[in-house]
């Protein structure tokens, strides 16, 4: 049974730092939760490498993978150590070989080219 699973991510657009995200993040109300969620993640978090981690989130779990932007189409950016940070929802929480699925599924979604509602960003697992 494939799953579909929301996506929000955040890193550098051509005019600053922003975020994108599936409807479903606005849809339930859960986009201001889960900033709020990752803020640590965001000021802590290790930019200069890949990364992957779990966050406890209602009663799911978010999925997390954080890497340096390459190519950061911002140029102001360039020199303050540029990221991506993609979150994918789980309402449940996951098998250990569910979150191996999305965090390779993660690496594999396309980047938006501008913040904002996507609805492109959302990723299938079995």
């Amino acid at each position: 049974m494939t799953t579909q699973i929301p996506v929000m991510l955040h890193m550098w657009f051509v005019n600053g730092d922003g975020w994108a995200y599936h409807p479903f993040f606005s849809e339930q109300k859960l986009f201001r939760p889960t900033v709020y969620a990752l803020k640590h993640a965001l000021t802590q978090g290790d930019r200069d490498k890949k990364t992957t981690f779990t966050i406890p989130f209602k009663e799911g779990q978010l999925v997390c993978v954080m890497f340096p932007q390459e190519n950061c189409p911002d140029p102001k950016a360039v020199n303050r150590s540029p990221f991506v940070l993609l979150v994918a929802y789980l309402s449940s929480l996951p098998a250990p070989s569910q979150v191996e699925a999305v965090v390779e599924e993660l690496c594999n979604l396309g980047l938006p080219e501008r913040p904002g509602q996507n609805t492109d960003l959302c990723i299938r697992v079995e």
